[in-house]
């Protein structure tokens, strides 16, 4: 009795405190390793939560929301930010949309796993970000819910991940066209109407100009004469 009780108690416990996690960890989730340390990654948040989202692709063709990336023992190592120089571990998991920490999309997760196993193990981490190349030593999933190590991607899969990579770089880069074309907007509307030149390509700004009235030609009442008349001398 008192082995079955131990044995339960750890099945419960230790999950939750697998490399510093304040949380319960879900039925699955992803221990991914960092070749830097947290004070560096601490800095990331918003920028790795972003690059993997962009690269799980939904059945209805959108992207996961950055808000569902859940990254569970962030707090805790980033408390003292800029001092946390132990190497970064990092545990997340993706949310079902609207849930909260405990709601686990366990398909999304198995694809993010999946997903980034395969680049790490082919050297392609630059293709989930440019900050990532040469970063990440390893991607494990864990839970008791978790897939097996996949030992190669079909031909399929491996368009499907292409796929929702190039997905996210040409969402990023119409982003980044949409911002510098509003740019350039703002800063035609708060410039104003150009200066009106004259023909040496100075501006008139500044000056008045005043209008000449209207040349008045005087028109005689008599008929001209019908011929010449010589004149002699």
């Amino acid at each position: 009795m008192g082995y079955a009780l131990l044995v339960l108690f750890l099945f419960l416990c230790v999950p939750s405190l697998a490399t510093g996690s304040s949380k319960p960890l879900p039925s699955v989730y992803i221990q991914m390793d960092f070749k830097l340390p947290w004070s560096e990654l601490c800095l990331l948040e918003t920028y790795v939560k972003t690059k993997l989202s962009e690269m799980l692709i939904q059945d209805n063709g959108t992207t996961v929301m950055v808000s569902q990336i859940y990254f569970n023992n962030f707090d805790e190592n980033c408390q003292n930010r800029g001092k946390n120089m132990e190497e970064a571990s990092l545990l997340f998991y993706v949310l079902k949309p609207g849930g909260n920490y405990e709601v686990v999309d366990e398909e999304m997760t198995k694809l993010a796993f999946r997903i980034l196993h395969y680049l790490v193990e082919n050297n392609l981490e630059r293709l989930l970000g440019p900050l990532f190349e040469g970063k990440i030593k390893k991607v494990q999933a864990k839970g008791w819910n978790a897939p097996p190590r996949p030992t190669g991607f079909s031909e399929l899969e491996r368009t499907y991940v292409a796929i929702a990579i190039s997905f996210g770089v040409v969402a990023t880069i119409l982003l980044l066209a949409v911002v510098v074309y509003c740019c350039k907007e703002s800063e035609k509307k708060a410039s104003g109407p150009p200066a009106s030149k004259t023909r040496a390509g100075h501006s008139n700004e500044g000056l008045e100009i005043i209008e000449a009235p209207p040349l008045k030609v005087p028109v005689s009442d008599e008929e001209p004469p019908s011929g010449l008349t010589e004149t002699k001398f």
